[in-house]
């Protein structure tokens, strides 16, 4: 593994995880934002996404070694000569995209983020490495790793959009509150009278 990998382990110790965490390059980032790389799961024969990521400034090995896209964020597999490692790369996959949509700060989404798997130590017995074993494994790899992979910050951008809403529906629930109450507050006047005079006709009769 490299020197800048982090090692994460699954909760029996039987297996490892070597995982490094990069910022992605602009042009790879811009060209998922405009359709030019498609989201989800890569497949080993889809020549136009390697092609894509060759046009974004990677080499052909690098570009056949993605694996999957999630949120703008890639995951790269660089390892070599892993034995069963097919029987662990779609539960691999699976935790990338949800370390992707929960970060390790608040549960927030990742953005522009670029995981590397540099190797995997797999246990020999598959019953030792099934998914109650790997999910933790990555994602504790990834986690450690995600708030330091640039400046050693980690920051959460605020989401305006929700402020704003907020403010509108909490702006128009006073004005509503504040219209409609003298209306509730005379027909309930109103229901009141008309409670007395049923009242008073019955004693009468």
């Amino acid at each position: 593994p490299s020197p800048n990998s982090v090692e994460g382990k699954s909760p029996n110790k039987h297996n490892k995880i070597y995982v490094r965490v990069e910022p992605l390059e602009d042009e790879v980032e811009l060209a998922i934002k405009e359709g030019k790389i498609p989201e989800g799961k890569i497949k080993k024969k889809d020549q136009e996404v390697w092609n894509a990521f060759i046009n974004a400034g990677y080499d052909a090995k690098t570009a056949r070694s993605v694996r999957a896209v999630h949120n703008g964020n890639i995951l790269i597999d660089q390892t070599r000569g892993i034995v069963n490692i097919g029987e662990v790369m779609e539960m691999v996959i699976e935790t990338f995209n949800d370390v992707m949509k929960a970060g390790p700060l608040a549960r927030e989404p990742c953005i522009k983020i670029k995981v590397i798997l540099d190797d995997l130590k797999l246990h020999e017995d598959a019953i030792h490495r099934g998914p109650a074993q790997m999910y933790p494994a990555v994602r504790e790899s990834v986690h450690h790793l995600t708030p330091i992979f640039t400046s050693g910050e980690t920051v959460i951008i605020r989401p305006r959009f929700f402020h704003r809403s907020f403010v509108f529906y909490g702006l128009a629930s006073v004005f509503l509150q504040f219209s409609l109450f003298p209306l509730w507050h005379h027909s309930r006047y109103l229901g009141m009278r008309m409670m007395v005079i049923t009242f008073n006709n019955s004693n009468k009769n």
